[in-house]
Order: C-alpha cells, then structure tokens, then sequence
C-alpha cells in the first residue's frame, strides 16, 4: 500500500517515545500528491527526527526480454507500444515513481502491473510475469548474480557503490535522478482540548 498502512498506525499511536516510525518519499512527500484522502497527515501528524539514509533503486529486466541496455529496453518498448509490461511496489511507491519518471524521460508507452509491495514486485518479476521494473540494490543483488535478473540502470544521477558496473540512467537519459529519503519520525504530540 505504498507506506500507507505502517504510516497511518504510526501516525495513531500515542505519542509517549514508545513508538517511532521510518517514513520514506512514497509515504510522505508521493501520496499525498496521488492519494485522494489519505488517514494520515504527513505534515501534522509526525515529529521528525533525523534522515537516515537516501538510497538509489534499480531497474530491471528479465533476461526471457533479450535485452541488455536501457537503449534496447527503450527500443523494444516503441517496438511494442503498451504492451511491455512493468511491475511496481504498488501505486504511489518510489518503485512505482521512479518507473513513471523513466517512462516519461524515454517517452515509452508501457503498461503498469502494480503489486502489494516490494517483495510481490520482486516476485513477479523473476517469474516473469512483468518485463521490467525496479528495486533496490540489496534486495534484488541475489537475483542478478544468479542471472534470474538484469540490471540496465541505477536511478541516482551517478552510479551506486554497491553496484559499480551498472550505469546509472542518466547516462543515457540527461537529467535522470529519482533516489530517494529515508527518515526517522515519531507520532506528533497534539493539542488536548480542555473540559471545563
């Protein structure tokens, strides 16, 4: 659900330092944006703490696709219009934002499967029941290295550490970054009204 589930339980938890929350973009800055009305406001209804990370996705492919590089990836998307199909995180999650940013910068037309989170994103794709998609480094490095997935890109604007050998998008698409935050955040504490 795209964060929103484990940030609206957050956001309702009392806030008595027993509970502290690791927001991200999708949750916090995407949703509100695609969300009609979302059980949370991300603004009101948590204290921040501190960033804690920013990390880059990856996107993928399977091998059964044939290609190696994004230009092929992008190639036989215009070969195919429609009907190369993605997988995400589900609507609203970075996986999900980064792939229509990529979309949008190779000016493809591909059709969106969305999962109930990373790991089903994951999932079907090494199933192949999607073409391409993304994750991140650490989760998807097994796969690559067992060769159940290609790796054409990293989403930051320079290369990962993690992965040295794959370029980064955006040096094949200009002006390509789409990491994203991590933070830490605790349930705001809010005003009580007073009986009198």
């Amino acid at each position: 659900a795209a964060g929103v589930l484990g940030a609206d339980a957050a956001a309702k938890a009392p806030p008595d330092g027993y509970t502290i929350f690791i927001g991200q973009a999708s949750n916090l800055a995407i949703n509100p944006h695609l969300m009609a009305k979302l059980p949370y406001d991300p603004l009101r209804d948590f204290t921040s703490v501190t960033q804690i990370g920013y990390s880059t996705g990856v996107l993928l492919v399977t091998p059964s696709l044939g290609v190696k590089t994004l230009k092929e990836l992008i190639a036989v998307a215009n070969e195919r219009p429609g009907k190369v199909l993605y997988g995400s995180a589900g609507a609203g999650s970075g996986v999900h934002f980064s792939t229509e940013r990529f979309r949008m910068a190779a000016g493809i037309k591909v059709t969106t499967i969305p999962g109930s989170g990373g790991s089903s994103a994951i999932t079907n794709l090494v199933g192949g029941h999607v073409d391409f998609g993304g994750g991140h480094p650490s989760e998807v490095l097994p796969h690559i290295k067992a060769g159940r997935l290609r790796a054409l890109g990293v989403s930051s604007a320079k290369r990962a550490a993690l992965m040295p050998d794959v370029p980064a998008i955006a040096e094949t698409l200009k002006g390509y970054d789409t990491g994203t935050w991590h933070g830490v955040l605790a349930p705001a504490a809010r005003k009580r009204s007073l009986v009198v």
